[in-house]
């Protein structure tokens, strides 16, 4: 797909966006609103992950936030959180090169994201979801479990993004994510967590930047798709950290010092103790000259 027409399809993809009201404001978590959150279901896609690779194309413009998703479910749609196919040719290329099964982005930020948070005062039970029909079946049955508190959902977008033809790829992952209180449906948290690459004035939580894990070129990144794999896993546990952080009632509980080993015991006069040998020769007499 040519980067005119990509664009293209990107700007269109901005009219569904804007219309079907998927902007929404970002919300940082107030404590106050967690005390009685206890139990948290995380939401993991096991839906085709893609890699995309493109020449400073602002996905921004085809992805948008997750908005007043849960509220807006239609089973007829494929609004839910999924991962944008519309790609470019070279991301097509880089997808199989990489494998999506083998790689799981997805998969790693969910079990990421619920080990940090039950490390920070919650009970977190990851749930997968294949499709649009059983996302929606997957939150509706949810909602009527008088045992979950609140429900974690996030969208991701990954890619290798040069700033213009003839510089570096560098990795990009952009995380949409909400969490929401299970009983009243309010938002709690919601933000865009961003790694790698970063656009201009882009309004983000920004976890690191990824100039060292870049790519010089196409060829560079298909020759070992495990180096590509490893750039991308790194932004996930960045994102994962972030959001643990963000959500977490606590600090992590630090972990046990070990137990000194025991020093030798030391004689009360060290000269006493003499070794066969260390044993000590009598000085020889002084000679005067």
């Amino acid at each position: 797909m040519g980067i005119i027409k990509y664009m293209a399809l990107c700007a269109g993809l901005l009219a569904v966006v804007v219309a079907h009201g998927a902007e929404a404001e970002r919300k940082y978590l107030n404590p106050a609103e967690v005390k009685e959150v206890n139990n948290v279901v995380v939401l993991r896609q096991d839906t085709p992950e893609w890699y995309d690779v493109s020449n400073n194309v602002n996905p921004w413009f085809a992805f948008g936030m997750l908005g007043a998703l849960l509220s807006t479910l239609d089973p007829n749609s494929d609004a839910g959180p999924f991962m944008p196919s519309l790609i470019s040719g070279k991301g097509h290329k880089l997808t199989k090169a990489m494998d999506p099964a083998t790689t799981n982005l997805q998969g790693a930020l969910a079990d990421q994201i619920a080990a940090g948070l039950a490390q920070r005062g919650y009970v977190t039970k990851v749930v997968g979801f294949a499709d649009q029909k059983q996302f929606v079946e997957t939150v509706a049955r949810l909602r009527q479990d008088a045992g979950v508190d609140a429900i974690l959902v996030t969208k991701l977008y990954s890619a290798f993004i040069s700033r213009s033809i003839i510089s570096p790829y560098e990795p990009y992952l952009l995380v949409n994510t909400a969490f929401l209180n299970n009983r009243s449906g309010a938002t709690l948290y919601q933000q865009d967590l961003t790694y790698g690459f970063s656009f201009f004035k882009q309004k983000s939580i920004h976890v690191g930047s990824g100039l060292s894990s870049s790519f010089d070129n196409m060829d560079q990144l298909l020759a070992q798709p495990q180096v590509p794999r490893k750039a991308l896993y790194t932004g996930v546990t960045r994102v994962a950290e972030q959001v643990v952080i963000d959500l977490g009632k606590f600090s992590p509980p630090l972990p046990e010092p070990e137990p000194e080993e025991e020093a030798a015991p030391v004689a009360d006069d060290a000269s006493a103790v003499v070794t066969e040998n260390d044993a000590i020769e009598p000085l020889a007499d002084s000679v005067e000259p």
